[in-house]
């Protein structure tokens, strides 16, 4: 195998070439050049299996060149070597096809090992190609790719090809299915997997052709008629021969899981529509996870789903309230109707959860600001960061679930570390039951402890006494609910623990500086 290494720093680029012995890692010749424009020419005369490319260079930087060198050479694997500052940057690297990243300053074993996982995987992609290809021509492979990206739109020439694939040649009328490998799945068997995937389709006896779309991703056609009982038949066998293949022994020893979306019927010479229908319809998979079908049974209602918006939009106070009412299971029934909202109205952009979440946490973080805390529960870029990774709908509800319930344990946590366990007790009571009738002999009781004894020690350990703290307490929750509900003044007095309104009105004048009336206006 050859490596061609790409960075402005000859330091770098030389210190790699001549310090590594590449013979033994199985690397026959290393070139270097210093920079992209530079490695562009040299990768037409030099062709490698494997190239290293510093993201910052001049002339050309490692993105233009990644984009360049993909547009020759889909196979060829680039790597990118970078500061801690490019993070965005190797972002769009790893989505524009870099196989992988090696952080700056470079640690030579880091290195050999990336170099080595890479070298395997070329040679088993080479080894399952060669299969697949012997089971499936360029031509055909490279016919259907052009048809489903607007490439060959003649219907007379699509008809044809495909009819060929079927026992009758007069099939006019189809139903799609989009098979495709799920989100995270480890692709260094695809090869594999696809010859395998073929090979079974094929052999099944039914009247089904499959097409290799690339890798991981298959078109299956069968026949249709424009009959609705005759269609839903159709997609029903298409998802008998999808649960035949799941019980193949290749299909569980290979470690990647495959999904099915089935369209209606579409003419033979609109397959592209029907099979991005398919595609449409795989998309709900993030609702049932992995190894799931989905067949098209209709068109989604909008008013439905901007519906779904508005309910989730609404979750997002339930959310913040139930985290600073400090309730585990208010967090837990709030997610639950979030999720069950989604997969009710069908909601396939799961930005809206993650906003959702987001929004939450931004929420909370602002009640602590308004409020004077030092610390804000979340770090929002890390869960921004966090929940990009996401495909499925489960996955965002059990990181929010942890994310809010850890966020509680750890609030009172810190409240077990700032006082002795017997205030630290109390204090977590308070947060829980302020709305209660809470007093000094009921306090004392909870602790075992005498009402006194209980009133100095807490005045000792949190600065206040208990009645000052009990209904500041009480008040900060009164402001929340004043400031982002529309509950009237007697019904937050009575959530707050008061079932006199007007002295409730009072105590919150004395305490905050205005009237209810007053700080609900804002």
């Amino acid at each position: 195998m050859r490596i061609l290494i790409i960075d402005d720093d000859v330091q770098i680029r030389v210190g790699i070439t001549e310090g590594i012995d590449w013979a033994s890692l199985g690397i026959e010749e290393v070139r270097n050049c210093g920079d992209g424009a530079a490695g562009l020419a040299l990768y037409e005369e030099f062709r490698p299996d494997i190239i290293l490319a510093d993201v910052r260079m001049p002339e050309m930087d490692g993105l233009e060149f990644l984009q360049r060198v993909r547009e020759k050479d889909e196979s060829v694997k680039v790597i990118m070597i970078s500061g801690y500052s490019d993070f965005e940057y190797l972002k769009s690297a790893i989505k524009y096809g870099a196989e992988d990243y090696e952080l700056k300053p470079i640690k030579v074993k880091n290195l050999i090992q990336l170099i080595n996982r890479t070298r395997q995987k070329i040679i088993r992609e080479r080894f399952s190609k060669a299969r697949v290809e012997e089971y499936q021509s360029a031509y055909e492979k490279n016919f259907i790719r052009e048809v489903l990206q607007g490439e060959v739109v003649d219907p007379n020439v699509i008809t044809g090809f495909l009819q060929n694939g079927f026992p009758r040649n007069d099939t006019r009328t189809v139903i799609c299915g989009a098979l495709m490998a799920d989100p995270e799945c480890d692709g260094s068997d695809y090869g594999e997997l696809d010859y395998e995937v073929l090979h079974f389709m094929e052999s099944l006896g039914e009247e089904i052709c499959c097409y290799r779309v690339r890798e991981g991703q298959f078109l299956l056609l069968m026949p249709a008629q424009p009959s609705t009982l005759y269609v839903f038949n159709q997609q029903n066998k298409m998802k008998y021969c999808y649960e035949n293949m799941k019980q193949c022994a290749w299909y569980q020893e290979c470690g990647i899981t495959i999904s099915l979306g089935i369209s209606l019927e579409v003419p033979l010479s609109q397959v592209k529509q029907g099979y991005y229908l398919a595609c449409d319809w795989l998309e709900y998979r993030i609702f049932d996870g992995r190894e799931s079908v989905h067949m098209q049974t209709g068109i989604p209602d909008k008013a439905c789903i901007t519906d779904g918006r508005k309910k989730i939009s609404d979750l997002t106070r339930a959310l913040t309230e139930a985290f600073l009412a400090g309730s585990e299971v208010q967090i837990e029934e709030i997610l639950e109707q979030a999720g069950n909202v989604i997969r009710q109205d069908k909601i396939k952009d799961l930005n809206i959860v993650l906003e959702f979440v987001l929004d939450s946490c931004i929420e909370v973080n602002n009640h602590y600001i308004k409020n004077g805390y030092r610390k804000k529960p979340f770090h929002t870029v890390s869960v921004h960061a966090r929940l990009d990774q996401f495909y499925f709908l489960e996955e965002y509800l059990e990181f929010a679930k942890n994310l809010f319930i850890g966020a509680l344990i750890q609030e009172k946590q810190d409240i077990w570390n700032k006082y002795s366990s017997t205030i630290a007790k109390a204090v977590h009571h308070i947060e829980q039951h302020y709305m209660e009738n809470l007093t000094a002999e009921y306090m004392g009781e909870f602790i075992e402890k005498t009402p006194n004894y209980f009133s100095h020690l807490f005045k000792k350990e949190v600065g206040v006494s208990f009645k000052e703290y009990l209904n500041r307490k009480r008040m900060d929750k009164a402001k929340i609910l004043l400031l982002e509900t529309d509950l009237k003044i007697y019904e937050v007095a009575e959530k707050v623990g008061f079932h006199d309104s007007i002295y409730f009105s009072q105590a919150f004048k004395k305490c905050m500086g205005c009237s209810p009336a007053e700080c609900k206006k804002g």
